[in-house]
């Protein structure tokens, strides 16, 4: 069953829950348009569709009807709200724990993995994956896509290994540290992504979407098809500066002329709108 995740009500239509069986087996899916996710399916396969249902997405729902997008208050003693699933607080210990919100603990893999066991094909969304360690070679291979969706990945740590399709949306990273990697087609969106340190890795396809990114280093190896898309307010301009400036001088040293000049281009444009913030500088 595949998952589509809305956290506002800006652009969020109706979505259709479908019951169907696809070569006899029955199957389920969440879709936005049926007309998209049968048409192709159903020129090649035996599709009948038994029943649909049509819902609108919790959180749309509360925004549209409370006109505004964080409407729901997880902590009434701060009067904190929030329009989507936030992790409110960890525990730290032999084994720690992560809450969504406040009071709903997540599920702990991070750290009870067994060393051989394949991730992918998992379901890894509402988990805790902190301090995640991946190394060697013969560590959790597999060529499935991997889509994690509001989990705490906090300290995800890969070394010496090789590991590819990863998409992590709305997930609470921190931390991603890779050194001597190589990996391909890994995505971010919206997710917070305090820091991101690539050491000596082969990288092939990296995309930072809308993430709350703080302090990206990449530190000699390779890196290609690369997209960098900032949050659409960035509360910190200066904030904003340095992460055009670290991305311009990776690209600068390592022979890469045209990103080099996309991103000192963009890096000049922050500078001039940094110099009308009354924001402390900070990094």
């Amino acid at each position: 069953m595949r998952l589509i995740l809305a956290s506002g009500s800006k652009g969020v239509n109706t979505l259709t829950f479908v019951e169907y069986l696809h070569n006899d087996k029955k199957k389920f899916e969440i879709t936005d348009s049926i007309a998209r996710s049968f048409d192709f399916l159903s020129r090649h396969n035996k599709i009948e569709i038994l029943r649909r249902i049509e819902f609108l997405p919790y959180w749309a729902w509360g925004s549209s009807k409370y006109q505004s997008e964080a409407f729901y208050q997880y902590d009434a003693s701060n009067k904190q709200f929030a329009g989507s699933f936030i992790y409110g607080g960890w525990e730290i210990g032999p084994i720690s724990k992560a809450f969504i919100f406040r009071d709903l603990e997540v599920l702990n893999l991070g750290c009870v993995l067994p060393r051989h066991v394949r991730i992918d094909g998992r379901n890894l969304d509402f988990v805790q994956l902190d301090e995640l360690t991946i190394e060697g070679r013969d560590r959790f291979l597999g060529n499935k896509r991997n889509v994690i969706n509001y989990s705490s990945c906090r300290n995800l740590h890969f070394k010496n290994c090789e590991l590819a399709f990863f998409d992590f949306s709305f997930c609470y990273v921190d931390s991603f540290d890779a050194v001597g990697t190589r990996m391909q087609d890994f995505s971010f969106f919206q997710c917070t992504l305090d820091e991101m340190h690539l050491e000596n890795c082969k990288v092939n396809g990296l995309s930072i979407i809308k993430c709350d990114i703080r302090a990206p280093s990449f530190t000699d190896g390779e890196l290609s098809r690369f997209v960098f898309i900032k949050k659409t307010v960035y509360n910190r301009p200066h904030a904003e500066v340095e992460i055009y400036r670290r991305f311009r001088v990776y690209f600068s040293d390592h022979g890469y002329r045209h990103e080099a000049q996309k991103y000192y281009y963009l890096e000049r444009c922050s500078e001039r709108r940094a110099l009308w913030s009354p924001s402390r500088k900070s990094i």
